[in-house]
């Protein structure tokens, strides 16, 4: 069970992406929306490969994955990474336990995401 400081800090880095997001994009939620159009094709490929890992219970190989192609000056790669870590963030601790992982994970994540891109004020 996720307690209260985790909770409050997942709430404080979520808010943070959503404030980018919303200020570089204009956008909410989902951080991340499909493209249409060819430009993005590498980066639809990457959120699908992120979201069907974590539809097969590859949650630690999901996130090695995102780690291993995110590229701090692409802020579509914060928008994707944001909304892996908001899609994370919606499994509940005996599954995330199932899969080895946990909430706290997904904070130190989304701080280590926020902090590559200097966007890290907690």
């Amino acid at each position: 069970m996720i307690d209260k400081k985790e909770g409050r800090l997942m709430r404080q880095l979520f808010e943070i992406a959503r404030d980018v997001a919303g200020a570089f994009y204009e956008i909410e939620l989902p951080f991340y929306q499909i493209a249409g159009d060819q430009a993005s094709g590498d980066l639809n490929l990457l959120r699908t490969k992120l979201m069907e890992l974590l539809e097969d219970s590859k949650i630690n190989e999901a996130e090695n994955l995102l780690f291993e192609i995110v590229d701090a000056n692409n802020m579509n790669h914060f928008l994707i990474a944001s909304d892996f870590y908001y899609e994370l963030s919606k499994y509940n601790d005996d599954y995330l336990k199932q899969c080895n992982f946990s909430k706290t994970e997904i904070n130190e994540g989304l701080l280590e995401i926020q902090n590559l891109f200097g966007l890290n004020t907690i």
